[in-house]
């Protein structure tokens, strides 16, 4: 492989596209200085991948683009392209088959920088990785630019060593095996984190093992719990039907006493009829000064409760201003404690500040004491140091000298040895077995790769649906959040409406509840949770049932009549029965039963109740009522035959069945919201369980592309390792043969450096004797000012530890005082309100008593009113008693029969409704049976025979509370727990793979080092011998052979040592700049001796050489010349002359060079015709 030509457009001084043709094996660059030769070898280099400016003689990268000149515009890119004649296949892999190779960069004013190869655009490593193991590189040892031709026998150890593996071709081994280990060090992170999710899975295993156990348990209670409620509610049928039948006997024997009695009354009623007619106007004078009497009546209540507020209020502005002036007594006495803490806190501080100036002024004078002794030891470790120079360097010449030594030693034994390998290793390198295995690798590695880039399709397809799953959760968490935050409000709004109704009816009174749960009555509704009113009847209705909306709904009075007598002193309303029939009334109102909806059982309490929609309605139908029927309005105003009842504004009872009405719409609120949370957490599980099984499908997609990968490294490392030997093996068998007569003479050599280097060592033992007492002395003068410098510096880190902390106790104290500080004025904050509050107060107290006096004067005239009223009714009601003496003895004997047959109706409406109640609650307990599948005879049939029902209910409550009692169940446990068993085991599967892995990667590593060590020892020692050789042509003699710097071949860096004629010099650096260019030049020719890169480009380096030494450079040049290509820049008329063909730069343009190009072979041609 040659390079055929360079294109260049905007490159420094190349504005104009330009192309450099190389045609010849040795082409020569020249023209005046600064016409911009060397930007072609800066080009090169550039293309080729320099990230560094300074290495293009830049300040930034974007200076490589031409910035303009007097005559022209600076441009807005730079392009640089190589072309490579590949015909043989040189450059191989995938590239063999291109029979020319294009590199091409670009790079605009942005900073933007892009590469091509073959027009297809590509990475920089991808340029790199290319020409690694051919010795072309941005920074290789085929591109020397001006000036640093010397630097490259003048490099570090660790940088000749890359060039020797450049050489060798083993640095893209070495890039492998850096890739391997980057592998490695990603595949013990991943088996780290695979580890910490294995431990988080067992844990998850343990809690679900547990939380499955207790779901089991929780089946197998809630089939208990329904056999239970089964058998339960067939006891209850059985008792139904009983008292259905009971009920029945009853009600015939009452129906026969009513129809007796109500013969008897139909005749009294008659002569009652005559009687009436007579007193009815008698009746009608009573009944207007009653009306004038009864208001009387409500002016003097509603002034008398007016007073009553008013006094009770004052009570409390009372109890609020005594409590107010005994706080404010406690305020004072807390001040004046603080005050006295705040002083204590003063005190203190004062002292600590006084022990801290002592302890800072004594730190000070033992922190000097410590410096001076540290000053001492100072003044001592430079006469050591000085000691120690000379002590080295005579050391360093002794160990040199050993080392010459030994390392001639080795290399006489080396050189033997080799000279029996050699014939050895041409039999070796006759074996083709190489070329099979190169072919079979081959066709490996491209299958693997294509299976590589299906397994890349499939995971970047679960990289897709992990994003969108994860949008979709990121918004259903979203969505649950808030769903949660409105379920948390509406049940916190439930449970306060809850607490209120409890308390409202009494369920909070311990006594009336224990009492309740010993009859199994707590969990029964109450009367207020039972009913619906219309809208605005609410206040009405509360009014009516004031007393009873906390009543109980029972089965049958008679089983706790015996208990009532426990409840003296609490209020309690039981309830059962039904009326059939309505009262028959002419008033046109509607009656209040009509505006709700009750159980048949309530309808007791609203009987014979009307409504009337404002007060004058009201007062205009109360003629018209009986003794036993009533209005109300809906603002609560309750009028009856001779009364009125108004409602309490501040009673404990209102507004029960208006909270009740809410609880009940926040509840089917409460009912809609867990159907839309339990299908929000569905749709959230959903997504999330896709989710999980997306990033599985992602993480199995991605271990087998980490695996494939690295089997297609081990593999490529293979195929380069192959193709290395292969290469390595050809040039080896050229070279054998030449080494062989080289040896020989490096024998002889090596003995007279032997001598040389026992007679120097002698010299130096001698001086080193002398140096060891000194050593001595100095040690024990060490020891002695050592002690003296750890005991000051003690005492004094001892002395700065107590001066912090007594600076950490003055802070401490300084806090105290400031927190006490902010308590005394904030209680004397709250002193000053409560001063203010009190002054309000007692104005308030003040301003109602003149008022108060008022109405209780009014008050005492409302009463004497009243009671005048009241004489007059009496006189008129004395003057109609002897006019009714006979109608009341009637009227008596009417009543005591109305009210035997009322008794009648009601016993056998009762007992009517609770028969009716006991075949609604049987047929209520069938559909329930029918609801759980069971039939009421076969469960009969298999409950024993003395079972109750009181002992199947607390067999019930017993189940009930251990199913409570075990909590949270996690249903989906078992599942779960089996799901996350089976994701254990593919975690262990995968462990196992990535520790399989990278058992692999380090088994290649192995081999890469073992090959490299090869390699680099066979480069290293035929290098040595294309050195001496190369060294001795262009100096006539002398001699030049590469060290390693330690044992390890691995590692070890490179040295080079050269010694021309006549010299003996040590270092490399002691040489002439002519010298150290002409040694670089024999080493560099010996690298491509061994490894030939397709071009080498010089930038001046016979600059240096005086007239003779060019004149051998300049044949070396032209030997080399026939298997490399060389390119070289010069200002040498000598070295021009050896060119095939001349480029010449020119820059008659200010600021732009052009190429001007001359084939001198034509040209000697065209003179000689």
């Amino acid at each position: 492989m040659r390079l055929e030509k360079i294109k260049l457009s905007g490159f420094k001084s190349f504005v104009d596209p330009t192309t450099v043709h190389l045609t010849s094996n040795l082409i020569g660059i020249v023209g005046p200085n600064g016409c911009g030769k060397s930007n072609i070898i800066d080009a090169v280099r550039w293309v080729m991948g320099e990230s560094s400016a300074k290495h293009l003689r830049g300040g930034s990268m974007v200076d490589v683009i031409f910035n303009g000149s007097a005559t022209r515009q600076p441009v807005s890119h730079a392009s640089v392209e190589l072309f490579f004649d590949n015909h043989d296949g040189e450059l191989g892999g995938v590239y063999a088959q291109y029979a020319q190779i294009s590199v091409k960069r670009q790079l605009n004013r942005e900073g933007q920088s892009v590469y091509f190869l073959n027009n297809l655009r590509c990475r920089r490593r991808d340029i790199v990785d290319i020409f690694l193991g051919t010795g072309l590189g941005a920074r290789s040892y085929a591109i020397i630019e001006q000036g640093t031709i010397s630097k490259m026998v003048e490099s570090k150890p660790e940088e000749l060593r890359e060039h020797i593996e450049e050489a060798a071709g083993i640095s893209k081994y070495k890039e492998r095996r850096h890739e391997a280990e980057i592998r490695i060090r990603h595949t013990r992170e991943n088996l780290d984190r695979l580890n910490d999710i294995r431990t988080e899975v067992e844990k998850q295993l343990r809690r679900l093992k547990s939380q499955a156990k207790k779901a089991e348990t929780f089946k197998q209670l809630k089939q208990e719990e329904r056999q239970c409620r089964v058998e339960l509610l067939a006891l209850r049928w059985q008792g139904y039907d009983g008292e259905v039948s009971g009920y029945e006997n009853k009600i015939k024997q009452i129906a026969e006493t009513h129809n007796k009695s109500s013969v008897q009354q139909i005749e009294l009623k008659a002569t009652i009829t005559t009687t009436q007619a007579l007193l009815s106007k008698h009746r009608e004078s009573l009944t207007q000064q009653q009306e004038h009497y009864y208001q009387s009546v409500a002016q003097f209540d509603q002034l008398a409760q007016k007073i009553d507020h008013v006094s009770q209020n004052n009570e409390r502005l009372q109890l609020e201003i005594t409590r107010l002036r005994g706080q404010e007594k406690n305020v004072v006495i807390e001040i004046a404690a603080d005050k006295q803490q705040l002083q204590k806190c003063l005190d203190e501080s004062s002292a600590a500040k006084a022990d801290y100036q002592r302890a800072a002024e004594k730190e000070l004078q033992l922190s000097t004491h410590a410096q001076e002794a540290l000053a001492r030891q100072q003044q001592w470790q430079d006469e050591w140091g000085t000691f120690s120079d000379r002590y080295g360097t005579v050391k360093g010449q002794i160990e040199v000298q050993q080392s010459k030594v030994i390392q001639f030693e080795r290399q006489h034994t080396q050189t033997q040895h080799q000279l029996i390998q050699l014939q050895n290793e041409k039999k070796e390198l006759s074996d083709t077995t190489i070329q099979f295995e190169i072919e079979a690798l081959g066709q490996s590695i491209e299958g693997i790769s294509s299976k590589q880039a299906e397994f890349r399709q499939q995971l970047e397809q679960q990289v897709e649906e992990i994003t969108q799953c994860r949008q979709q959760v990121k918004n259903n968490r979203d969505a649950l959040n808030v769903l949660n935050a409105q379920e948390h409000a509406l049940n916190g709004k439930i449970e306060s409406l809850i607490l209120l109704q409890q308390h409202s009816m009494g369920k909070k009174n311990k006594k009336l509840v224990q009492w309740l749960q010993s009859h199994a009555l707590m969990n029964e509704k109450r009367l207020a949770e039972m009913i619906e009113v219309d809208q605005g009847w609410e206040l009405a209705v509360e009014m009516v049932l004031t007393r009873c909306l906390d009543a109980i709904y029972v089965d049958d009075l008679d089983h706790y009549v015996d208990a009532l007598e426990s409840l003296e002193d609490e209020t309690l309303t039981l309830f059962t029965g039904s009326f059939e029939g309505r009262h028959q009334s002419e008033i046109p109102l509607p009656l209040l039963i009509d505006k709700i909806r009750v159980p048949k059982g309530a309808a007791v309490f609203l009987e014979d109740i009307y409504c009337a929609d404002t007060l004058r309605d009201a007062f205009n139908q109360m003629g018209n009522l009986s003794q036993h029927e009533s209005i109300i309005t809906p603002k609560g105003i309750w009028l009856g035959n001779g009364w009125v009842k108004l409602t309490q504004s501040n009673s404990p009872q209102q507004g029960i069945l208006q909270r009740e009405k809410e609880l009940r719409a926040l509840k089917q609120e409460q009912s809609l919201l867990d159907a839309t949370l339990r299908e929000q957490e569905n749709s959230l599980a959903s997504f999330e369980n896709r989710l999980k099984h997306a990033e599985e499908q992602r993480e199995f997609f991605q271990q087998k592309d980490k695996l494939i990968a690295e089997e297609l490294t081990a593999r490529s490392a293979e195929f380069s390792a192959s193709s290395a030997r292969l290469e390595q093996q050809s040039r080896r068998l050229e070279q054998v043969l030449r080494d062989i007569d080289v040896m020989t003479r490096q024998l002889a050599d090596v003995d007279l450096a032997i001598k040389h280097s026992n007679e120097e060592k002698v010299q130096a033992v001698g001086l080193m004797a002398g140096l060891e007492i000194e050593k001595q002395d100095l040690g024990l003068q060490k020891d002695r000012l050592q002690d003296k410098w750890q005991q000051a510096n003690q005492q004094s880190v001892q002395a700065k530890q107590i001066v912090v902390e007594l600076q950490g106790r003055i802070e401490s104290l300084q806090n105290t005082q400031n927190l006490i500080q902010k308590q005394i004025d904030r209680l004397s904050e709250m002193s000053k309100q409560d001063d203010d509050r009190l002054l309000e107060l007692e104005d308030k107290y003040k301003a109602s008593i003149g008022p108060l006096s008022h109405d209780k004067s009014t008050l005492a005239e409302l009463d004497s009113k009243k009671k005048q009223d009241h004489v007059t009714v009496q006189n008129m009601t004395d003057q109609l008693q002897e006019m009714e003496s006979m109608l009341h003895k009637h009227v008596g004997d009417e009543d005591r029969l109305d009210q035997q047959i009322n008794g009648f109706k009601e016993e056998l409406n009762r007992h009517r409704l609770l028969q009716e109640e006991s075949k609604i609650r049987q047929k209520t307990v069938d559909e329930q049976l029918a609801e759980l599948n069971a039939s009421v005879t076969a469960i009969i049939k298999i409950c024993p025979e003395d079972a109750e029902e009181h002992s199947w209910k607390r067999k019930l409550d017993d189940l009930v509370s251990a199913i409570e009692k075990l909590g949270a169940i996690n249903l989906t446990a078992i599942e779960e727990f089996d799901a996350e068993q089976q994701r254990m085991n593919f975690l262990n599967e995968q462990y196992a793979d990535l520790d399989e892995a990278m058992d692999k990667l380090e088994q290649a590593i192995h081999k890469i080092d073992q090959e490299t060590q090869i390699c680099f020892k066979e480069t290293f020692d035929a290098i040595n011998l294309g050195l001496q050789k190369k060294f001795e042509k262009l100096f006539s003699g002398g001699r030049a052979y590469l060290e390693l710097t330690e044992g390890d071949a691995l590692e070890a860096g490179v040295n080079i040592v050269a010694q021309p004629p006549g010299k003996k010099t040590r270092s490399i650096h002691l040489l002439s700049g002519g010298e150290k260019a002409l040694t670089a030049v024999a080493l560099v020719f010996s690298f491509f001796d061994l490894n030939p890169a397709p071009f080498c480009m010089l930038d001046e380096v016979d600059a240096p050489l005086d007239d003779t030494n060019v004149a051998r450079f300049s044949k070396l040049v032209e030997e080399m010349s026939e298997n490399v290509q060389l390119v070289f820049i010069s200002h040498n008329k000598a070295t021009m002359e050896i060119a095939k063909q001349l480029a010449g730069v020119t820059m008659r343009e200010s600021g732009v060079s052009r190429m001007v190009s001359v084939d001198i072979d034509e040209a000697l041609d065209l003179v000689e015709s």
